[in-house]
């Protein structure tokens, strides 16, 4: 629907210079930032698609040992703390894996996350987390 004056609306090229200015793909690109002469473009910060855990390299005879939890993510949001001791992710034993093997898990899954753990007072508890985009602090 057209919301201007009367009529079919003008040519691009009709238009006052001012207006042809506004045109998306003549506008310079956005920046966060903008950058000083002389000086660096600061770094993207790194973004991860997971439940915000990180695990010790090796584990236990109970699991992997997490080693920390993002503030903000699923997992803290769930109440993880860094000690829990994930013993399976999707139905998989982490018996004997290492935390690389554990974070392939996690990485692997499409959307949820299904956690099985032992807390710090050494309950076992069992999760099912969203992955979602997270922001690693620096």
């Amino acid at each position: 629907m057209w919301w201007g004056p009367p009529g079919p609306p003008a040519p691009f090229e009709k238009l006052p210079a001012p207006l042809r200015a506004t045109r998306p793909d003549k506008l310079p690109p956005l920046r966060e930032e903008p950058i000083k002469p002389g000086a660096e473009p600061l770094p993207k910060r790194q973004r991860i698609f997971g439940i915000g855990v990180g695990f010790e390299r090796s584990g236990g005879l109970g699991g992997v040992a997490l080693n920390i939890v993002l503030p903000g993510s699923p997992a803290w949001r769930a109440g993880l703390v860094a000690g829990c001791v994930i013993a399976q992710i999707n139905g998989e034993s982490t018996i004997g894996r290492t935390g690389e093997e554990c974070a392939r898990i996690i990485r692997e899954a499409l959307g949820t996350v299904r956690i099985k753990y032992l807390d710090p007072a050494l309950k076992e508890k069992t999760l099912t987390l969203e992955k979602e985009w997270i922001v690693v602090p620096e």
